[in-house]
């Protein structure tokens, strides 16, 4: 069963990494197919803010304050947003991260992966999104992660308001 779930879940996951460093980040061709952007480009690495433009305005300062977080503390990021895509319509995202630090102890690259909302409840079982994000939950109380078992449960009660 969790094997079945995670090939489900990673079946059109993008995968993503940042050089803090140069401030490039690259990606697969799931990562371009999800954003809309040129594979080409992409391999040759596009500065971070062009990617951070595409999220919704009000989702940012939430995902910009996890993803300091995680460069200054190295805890693992999860993340609900949304993103501007082509002909006005948007995507809800999931993103996990984490901030791989370098010989001196310094932060160097950011890297992850970025799941399609849609993906993630697709061909899982009839496992949907609240299930993860209530697994997640799980996970951040165990950890002792407060403010990320709060955000969660901010967004397991967006979606269950909205009839997701």
């Amino acid at each position: 069963m969790q094997r079945g779930l995670i090939k489900d879940l990673l079946e059109g996951a993008g995968f993503y990494s940042w050089s803090l460093s140069t401030n490039l980040l690259t990606g697969d061709v799931a990562f371009a197919q999800i954003y809309e952007i040129d594979q080409d480009e992409l391999a040759r690495g596009l500065p971070v803010e062009s990617i951070l433009e595409r999220i919704v305005e009000e989702d940012r300062p939430r995902l910009a304050e996890r993803i300091h977080d995680v460069i200054l503390g190295g805890t693992p990021l999860l993340s609900p947003y949304r993103i501007h895509c082509a002909g006005g319509k948007i995507k809800s995202l999931l993103s996990m991260g984490s901030c791989a630090r370098d010989a001196d102890g310094l932060p160097s690259v950011y890297s992850g992966v970025v799941l399609v909302e849609r993906a993630i409840g697709a061909g899982s079982g009839g496992v949907g999104l609240e299930s993860h994000i209530g697994a997640a939950i799980d996970l951040a109380k165990a950890q002792k992660r407060e403010l990320t078992e709060r955000y969660l449960s901010s967004a397991l009660r967006s979606l269950s308001a909205s009839g997701s």
